[in-house]
C-alpha cells in the first residue's frame, strides 16, 4: 500500500511525465533514421542536405536552450513545457506531411526549439520536486527512458513506414504527444518558483574540467551523430538494407550504450572518472572503422554494437562528474550544469551530421569514417595531455 501511495504521489507523477516527455523527444530525433533513404530518392537530396536535416535539430535546441532556462527560472515549468509539447506536435506532424526540403528543415528546426523547452524545464522540475539525496536516482531513470526513446525510435519508424506508410509513424508519434500534453495538464500540480542566486556561466565555463568534460561531450556525440545520415545510405548500397534492417541496427547501437553506461556508471563510481571516458574514446577509435569494413550483415551488426558501447562508456561519466564540479561550488547550480551540458550535447548532434555529410559526398564514406577514428585517437592524445598539466596545476 505504501508503495503504491508512493508512486501515485504528485513527486512521482512528475517523474512519469517527465520521463515520457523526454522518451517521446528522443524517439522522435531518432525515428527518421530508417526514413532517410526515402527522403533522398524523393526530394533527390545529397549527403550534405540530409545532414542539414539532422543539424538543423540541434540547432534550434543549441540556440534556443538558454531562452528557455532563462524563462523556466523566472516564471515556471509549465508553460515552457507545454507549448515544447505542442510544437513538437506540430513539427511531428510537418515531418510527415512535407512536400520539399524546406518544409522539412523548418519542422526539424522547431523540433528542436521544442525539444530545448521540454528538456530544460523537465529536468529543472525534477530538481523541483526531489531532494538532493534522491535527485540522483531520478536523473538516472529519465536517463534511461532517453536510451530507451533512441532505441525505440528506429525500428518503431522503420516498421511503421514500411508498413503504414510515410504518414503513418508521424500521424502515431504525434497522438502520443498529446496524451502526454493531457497528462501535464489534468494529472499535475506545478511548483511555484523561488528566486534563484544568479550564477556566472563565463566563470563556471572557465573550470578547466569544465572545459574537458564539454570537449568529452562535444566530440563522443559528434562522433556518433555523423553517421546518421551517411551509414544508412550505406547499408542499402552495400547490403540492401530495408528501412525495418537499418532501424534495428541503430536500435542495437542504443542497446550496447544502455548496457555499457551501466557499467561504465558503475566503474567510474569505483575509480578515475576521467579514465574511463578516455578508455570510451580508445575504444571508439578501434571500432568506429569496422562500420565500413564489414563484409557480412553479421559483422555489420557486432561492428555497431560495439561502437555504440564505446561511445556509452565514454560519455556517461561526464554527467555525474559536471554534478561533482557544482557540489564544489559554493552555490549549488544544478541546471547551470545541465544546461551547460545540454549546449554542448547540441553541438555535438550539430556539428556531426554536417561534417558526416560534407566528408561523405567530398571523400566518400568509408574515407569519413576513418577520418573521423584517426581524428578520435589525436583528440585522445591531447585530452590525455590536458589532464596531466591540470593535476600538475592543482598538485
Amino acid at each position: 500500500m505504501n508503495t503504491l501511495r508512493k508512486l501515485l504521489s504528485l513527486q512521482y507523477r512528475a517523474l512519469i511525465l517527465v520521463c515520457f516527455t523526454v522518451f517521446m523527444d528522443n524517439l522522435l530525433i531518432s525515428m527518421i533514421i530508417p526514413i532517410i533513404p526515402y527522403y533522398s530518392n524523393k526530394f533527390g537530396a545529397s549527403q550534405s542536405e540530409i545532414g542539414w536535416l539532422f543539424a538543423i535539430d540541434a540547432a534550434g535546441l543549441l540556440l534556443s536552450t538558454p531562452f528557455w532556462g532563462i524563462l523556466s527560472d523566472r516564471y515556471g515549468r509549465k508553460f515552457p513545457i507545454l507549448f515544447g509539447l505542442v510544437g513538437l506536435v506540430i513539427s511531428t506532424i510537418l515531418l510527415g506531411f512535407g512536400s520539399n526540403l524546406t518544409e522539412l528543415y523548418i519542422a526539424r528546426l522547431l523540433q528542436g526549439i521544442s525539444s530545448a523547452a521540454t528538456w530544460t524545464s523537465c529536468l529543472a522540475l525534477l530538481a523541483d520536486f526531489f531532494p538532493s539525496e534522491e535527485r540522483g536516482k531520478s536523473m538516472g531513470i529519465v536517463m534511461t527512458t532517453i536510451s530507451a526513446g533512441s532505441l525505440l525510435g528506429s525500428p518503431i519508424g522503420g516498421f511503421l513506414f514500411e508498413h503504414g506508410g510515410i504518414h503513418f509513424p508521424f500521424l502515431f508519434t504525434a497522438s502520443l504527444l498529446i496524451l502526454n500534453i493531457l497528462g501535464f495538464v489534468l494529472l499535475l500540480k506545478f511548483p511555484s518558483i523561488q528566486p534563484q542566486e544568479k550564477i556566472s556561466i563565463v566563470k563556471f565555463l572557465k573550470n578547466p574540467q569544465v572545459i574537458i568534460i564539454c570537449a568529452i561531450v562535444l566530440v563522443g556525440n559528434g562522433i556518433l551523430s555523423m553517421i546518421d545520415p551517411i551509414l544508412p545510405t550505406f547499408l542499402e548500397k552495400s547490403f540492401a538494407a530495408s528501412p525495418t534492417i537499418i532501424g534495428l541496427l541503430f536500435g542495437l547501437a542504443t542497446i550496447a550504450y544502455g548496457i555499457s553506461s551501466l557499467v561504465s556508471g558503475y566503474i567510474s563510481d569505483k575509480t578515475n572518472k576521467y579514465a574511463v571516458m578516455i578508455a570510451g574514446l580508445i575504444l571508439i577509435a578501434i571500432t568506429f572503422p569496422f562500420l565500413v569494413l564489414s563484409k557480412t550483415m553479421l559483422q555489420e551488426f557486432i561492428a555497431v554494437f560495439f561502437v555504440g558501447a564505446s561511445v556509452g562508456i565514454a560519455l556517461t561519466p561526464t554527467l555525474s562528474a559536471v554534478a561533482d564540479i557544482v557540489d564544489m561550488e559554493e552555490t549549488k547550480s544544478y541546471a547551470l550544469a545541465y544546461a551547460i551540458f545540454d549546449i554542448f550535447f547540441g553541438l555535438g548532434i550539430l556539428i556531426g551530421p554536417i561534417i558526416g555529410g560534407s566528408l561523405a559526398d567530398a571523400l566518400g564514406i568509408k574515407y569519413t569514417i576513418f577520418l573521423a577514428s584517426g581524428f578520435t585517437v589525436l583528440f585522445t592524445f591531447f585530452l590525455v595531455f590536458s589532464i596531466n598539466i591540470f593535476k600538475k596545476r592543482t598538485a
